[in-house]
């Protein structure tokens, strides 16, 4: 994705590092892999920045420190943003596991 975005002009990426659905193709790009290694080439090579990384979930049963992984590496990644997304009927806690993020 980093080098398409760069053959095609752009100077940002947006990357999705956890899957959104249960049949996506998940791909090894958290913490210390091949692919985060290929992909801090690619970024260093291009001059691409990531702008921003996907999704983490707020679901009912959520765990934030599930994300620190993920998080970790789109820090290293250089990421913006983070896109986050709400799935959880109970707005206060919701609220509250933004804010622990």
């Amino acid at each position: 994705m980093v080098t398409c975005a760069a053959q095609a002009g752009y100077d940002f990426v947006g990357l999705r590092l956890l899957p959104v659905t249960d049949t996506e193709v998940r791909h090894d790009i958290v913490g210390k892999t091949a692919l985060v290694r290929e992909t801090l080439v690619a970024l260093k090579d291009t001059g691409i920045s990531v702008l921003d990384a996907e999704i983490l979930r707020l679901k009912p049963d959520t765990n934030v420190a599930d994300y620190e992984p993920m998080l970790a590496t789109v820090a290293e990644f250089g990421a913006r943003y983070v896109l986050v997304a709400g799935n959880d009927p109970d707005e206060a806690r919701t609220a509250e596991r933004l804010a622990q993020l």
